[in-house]
């Protein structure tokens, strides 16, 4: 009865647009005549190809022409292009939110909630996820949980970066962009056959720019301002075809990122903390430079330092025998991050941390894929996945101690997975799948030196052990016209871990999505128009607290119970005209608690439980908008001017669970405009672009300062007003 409640809430939020798309589609007349036409999109959300409108789920599949045109370079600019998408930074870690869902435990032993990919290899680190995107088809976000075909850490979704392959013609191309900020970029492609049987790819991209965040104080050491840029990133491919049935993808990866790094905005006066905190650092802060209370501003002593290391290999072997596919991918990959920085905010020499993170992980999937074309849709497989990583943090200052911990975690995972589609008549079609999954987490923490309220203690060592069954169930109903309409229940999963400092476990988060919509093109292929709503039970979401145990301060993740999310998405494209082209994306989210108790550790040791039950989630921003404006003009050269204009609107949201006045992160608009020109032969390309025209200071995550306990509040921005020109020449 409460399912059926469920998808009855579901059907009306989603009736209206639903008998508006039938209207038109039942229409036997054509309201636009023009020739132009929306390309559809070949997507692989499902472990094989299908095109976007015949994918039976939420998905955006952003394509790179798209990147280029919304001045997305890296995973950060993403969350402009797909509903109910946030994607920012908590310290190092890059935090993507799909419907309000996100990790907070991401330290050895935790791991984000909505899994990350590149060509189908799992990225399990957090660190990695910001990564450059360059020579990239496509990127998909999948929205809601996948635990049947993507399995680990996917509850909230999954995003899968699609990059180019080597060709079997000779084609190839350089660019170059330069900016404020003294920015440059440049890129190139190289591709095509080596001989017969073998093609190759070889890409290439950097970038540099000065800092956005000025460090403004008299005794600033020099170097480079903070959020600058020194990236390097190279990709290499080999493909093999030695028979009609068999193919080898081999690629390589390198990414280096250096300067001085990100840093955060002191909020407040110092010290900035509760009055436990002021009491005890405040003397310590006595004739530092006063904080410049500016986003764009610091005052600190020390200069940031930032090495970042990310490499990979990857083996995609393709077997085609006659009515199915066999695919074999093997990946390793190393992340290795070290980055030196001021912690407390000022100009006082009284603390700094030298963050070290080391991960190597191996990834296995092999699997079986239908190929044929009768009424039935099959994938099968095996996966595996290990992984070590450690983390050192150094802390020192004058007036305190060093050596404020170091932590490892490993993990090993197995998986068995099945989904199958089958056509019950020539519109209707049901899809059931399941995925059974055992992990296996071990790990250990030790604290060899005294700071603050940290006491030396012994090597903690921990595990975990659990396993699931998550599953899928879906209908869908495909008119004469192509039109789909959906509904499905399905769930996720993210494995339960264990606290470090506390030697203390906490269990898995489960959720179990309800979800319908629908797909449409419509008059005559000018319009694309998709439309989902859902319901989510979410039970035992992992929050992270901080609290004090043997008089030392530790950061312990714990269960909350139920709760529930609710919410609407649209995307759309539209050709009015052949020379205009109208996209966007809208979402509505609710996100409540429906039971939690907890105890703010910013307002000091002396705080009390607080009930929380009806509080939103942290990062779920109730509404955000897309709109995109272009137009071509055709030029008598036979060349194309094509101005763009790009709006986002987006609601206030809050940054951690205790939905305070001060966790409050007002909402915000961002509008990008870029004008683009295409030779005849589209061999050369010039654009000049201006993002963030407002120069709007828009928040991205946050960082609590010495500890937890009365901390200072630090904030991490995105950039600001950028400009310049960008040329790309392409050759064959």
């Amino acid at each position: 009865q409460k399912r059926g409640k469920e998808m009855i809430k579901l059907s009306k939020m989603i009736g209206i647009p639903l008998v508006l798309v039938g209207i038109v589609t039942t229409s036997n007349t054509s309201l636009a005549q023009e020739e132009r036409k929306l390309e559809e999109i070949v997507v692989t959300a499902q472990k094989r190809e299908s095109t976007l409108q015949k994918t039976s789920l939420a998905i955006s599949a952003i394509t790179g022409d798209t990147l280029k045109k919304a001045g997305v370079f890296d995973t950060y600019g993403l969350a402009d292009l797909s509903p109910n998408l946030l994607i920012g930074q908590e310290n190092s870690e890059t935090v993507i939110t799909i419907r309000g869902i996100s990790a907070q435990s991401m330290n050895s032993v935790g791991e984000p909630s909505a899994a990350f990919h590149q060509d189908g290899i799992y990225i399990s680190r957090p660190t990695a996820a910001n990564t450059a995107l360059f020579d990239v088809e496509r990127t998909e976000v999948l929205r809601g949980p996948q635990g049947t075909l993507y399995g680990r850490a996917a509850t909230s979704g999954a995003v899968n970066v699609i990059t180019n392959k080597p060709t079997t013609e000779f084609e190839g191309s350089v660019g170059v962009e330069v900016g404020n900020y003294n920015a440059i970029k440049t890129r190139g492609v190289l591709s095509g056959p080596l001989s017969d049987t073998v093609s190759g790819r070889l890409s290439f991209y950097t970038h540099e720019h000065d800092g956005y965040l000025e460090n403004v104080s008299p005794l600033a050491a020099p170097g480079p301002d903070n959020d600058d840029a020194d990236d390097v990133a190279l990709r290499a491919q080999l493909l093999f075809n030695p028979s009609e049935n068999l193919e080898v993808l081999l690629a390589a990866n390198y990414y280096e990122r250096g300067g001085a790094g990100d840093a955060y905005s002191h909020k407040g006066d110092f010290p900035g903390g509760f009055v436990f905190f002021e009491a005890r650092f405040g003397p310590l802060y006595a004739g530092a430079t006063p904080n410049p209370h500016d986003p764009r501003k610091i005052a600190t002593n020390l200069r940031s330092n930032l090495d970042r290391e990310d490499y990979g290999f990857a083996a995609t072997v393709t077997r085609s025998f006659e009515n199915f596919d066999l695919v074999a991918q093997f990946a390793h990959q190393e992340y290795n991050l070290s980055q030196f920085k001021d912690l407390d905010g000022s100009d006082n020499n009284f603390s700094q941390i030298d963050f070290q993170f080391y991960t190597d992980a191996d990834t296995a999937e092999i699997r079986l894929v239908s190929t044929g074309d009768g009424p039935m849709d099959w994938v099968a497989g095996y996966f595996h996945f290990e992984e070590e990583n450690s983390n050192i943090f150094d802390v020192c200052g004058t007036t305190i101690g060093c050596r404020y911990g170091d932590s490892r975690g490993d993990l090993e995972s197995d998986a068995v997975f099945g989904q199958i589609s089958y056509d019950l008549s020539e519109s209707l079609e049901v899809t059931g799948g399941l995925r059974y999954t055992d992990d296996l987490r071990g790990g250990g923490n030790v604290v060899p030196y005294s700071f603050v309220f940290l006491q030396p203690g012994e090597d903690i060592e921990g595990s975990s052990s659990g396993s699931k069954t998550t599953w899928k169930l879906g209908l869908n109903h495909t008119n004469d016209n192509g039109n789909m309409l959906y509904a499905s229940a399905s769930s996720g999963y993210k494995a339960g871990s264990f606290n470090l400092r506390a030697n203390t476990t906490y269990g898995p988060e489960n959720v179990i999505e309800y979800a319908v919509g629908s797909k449409n093109i419509l008059l005559d292929s000018r319009l694309k128009l998709n439309v989902a709503a859902f319901i989510y039970d979410y039970e035992d979401m992992q929050l992270e607290q901080v609290v004090g145990i043997d008089g030392n301060i530790s950061i312990l993740t714990i269960n909350a119970a139920d709760s529930e999310v609710k919410g609407f998405e649209v995307e759309a494209s539209y050709l009015p005209i052949d020379a205009l082209e109208i996209s966007g994306q809208f979402s509505l989210l609710d996100t409540e608690f429906k039971a939690l108790t907890d105890t703010d550790s910013l307002k000091g040791f002396m705080a009390q439980p607080e009930d929380l039950t009806g509080n939103s989630f942290a990062r779920a921003p109730e509404k955000s908008v897309t709109l995109a404006f272009e137009y071509t003009i055709n030029l008598a050269s036979g060349a194309t001017l094509a101005p763009r204009l790009q709006y986002r609107y987006q609601d206030d949201w809050y940054l951690r669970h205790f939905n305070t006045a001060a966790d409050l992160v007002p909402s915000h608009t961002k509008t990008d405009f870029t004008l683009n020109y295409s030779h005849q032969n589209d061999m050369l390309s010039v654009m000049g672009y201006i993002y963030n025209i407002s120069n709007n200071d828009i928040l991205s995550g946050e960082n609590i300062g010495l500890g937890g306990y009365g901390s200072p509040r630090y904030g991490h921005y995105k950039a600001p007003r950028l400009f310049g020109v960008r040329v790309d020449y392409k050759f064959d």
